[in-house]
């Protein structure tokens, strides 16, 4: 059977709660809510200036998946992290 996939829920939020200390909270239970949803792995179009907060959560940026935000305009790529019922592998 192949793996799910699913979008990374409140990924963006999760980035501005780092300022108040919020993230370690916020991350870890979607995380989990997607591979409650049975997926494998949980995916976003991280901004490129944001590269190194997505990288400390265990983002992967995927090489190739440059591309401008079609609602922004800013430049992204595409990340993934695999995720487990216990949370972030």
């Amino acid at each position: 059977a192949a793996s799910r996939a699913l979008p990374a829920p409140d990924a963006a939020v999760a980035r501005r709660a780092v300022a108040g200390g919020g993230c370690c909270r916020t991350c870890p239970p979607c995380w989990t809510a997607c591979a409650g949803r049975g997926a494998a792995v949980a995916w976003a179009n991280g901004r490129d200036t944001a590269q190194g907060f997505y990288e400390t959560m265990g983002f992967t940026i995927v090489e190739g998946s440059a591309h401008l935000s079609p609602s922004t305009g800013l430049p992204h790529h595409r990340i993934y992290k695999m995720v487990s019922k216990d949370g972030a592998k």
